[in-house]
């Protein structure tokens, strides 16, 4: 039998007297977690008093090369301003055209580096095994190899991807952190843990519309892990008895006004010309 455990109480001073409250007033009055609770009392030395925090205080610290950082700021400062008309005269912003995206942006800083045989910027793991020593790098070496090896897989799944265009592949973006998802995915069907993070590749079935499957790697020969997303604590209807209904029964038409606003701004030039043939196709 496992002994039991010490009771805890808690208390506010108030008026230099302590008062004893339940845990929930506790917490709720500081506004903390339980981790905030059971890490104080782990921390706390026999005569009571707390140990000074160590969080960042080591000396494997991930640095940035000065010179890169004064690249990317000359890089920066070299890309062409364009005027707003929707601010003050007296803002300090600036702007550039919107015909680049942050990808392309980095793409041409990183085109400038390597035909002036400069470093570019890189991803925490790559900069941490970089800035190691010997010791620390045989620690992080394997782990290090993976990277490498999944980044070269990701580059020639990109590639293949490229050669699979057409009518009948779409490409669907969406932002997961936005969406509500109101169940926590974190383990698979054969109950190992899941970190999001990790994930590579995420394949849906049409016939299995209550799971998916996920692959933490790029390589062919992974094996896909089976993902439940139906709470089994609750009772719900079968699949049989489901019916989708069609949010829209047709393509969503632009008001006249709108096409005529959106015209105007394509005849002034006032939409960069990146995005006239996507205006086309809507007006």
């Amino acid at each position: 039998m496992r002994p039991r455990q010490a009771n805890k109480a808690f208390h506010f001073i108030v008026n230099g007297r302590p008062i004893r409250v339940c845990k929930p007033f506790f917490v709720s009055t500081l506004n903390i977690s339980d981790r905030v609770i059971r890490t104080v009392i782990q921390k706390c030395q026999n005569h009571g008093v707390l140990q000074n925090d160590r969080r960042g205080k080591h000396d494997n610290h991930t640095t940035t090369d000065e010179t890169l950082i004064s690249d990317i700021k000359t890089f920066i400062d070299s890309i062409p301003r364009v005027p707003s008309h929707y601010t003050r005269q007296t803002s300090t912003r600036e702007y550039i055209d919107g015909g680049k995206t942050i990808t392309d942006l980095f793409n041409d800083f990183k085109v400038a580096q390597e035909k002036n045989s400069k470093p570019y910027d890189q991803c925490d793991l790559c900069l941490q095994y970089t800035n190691s020593n010997a010791e620390q790098k045989s620690m992080i070496h394997d782990k290090y190899i993976a990277h490498i090896k999944e980044k070269k897989l990701s580059r020639n799944e990109k590639h293949d991807d490229r050669f699979k265009i057409d009518d009948k592949n779409k490409v669907l973006v969406f932002d997961m952190q936005a969406e509500d998802w109101g169940y926590n995915f974190n383990k698979t069907e054969d109950k190992n843990i899941l970190s999001w993070n990790d994930i590579k590749v995420i394949k849906v079935i049409k016939s299995e519309p209550f799971s998916f499957y996920v692959k933490t790697s790029y390589n062919k020969d992974a094996e896909f892990e089976k993902i439940n997303v139906r709470n089994k604590r609750k009772k719900l209807n079968p699949i049989s008895e489901l019916t989708t209904v069609k949010a829209y029964t047709g393509k969503q038409k632009l008001g006249e006004n709108k096409k005529k606003d959106l015209k105007e701004l394509l005849d002034k030039n006032l939409i960069p010309n990146f995005y006239k043939d996507f205006y086309d196709t809507i007006l």
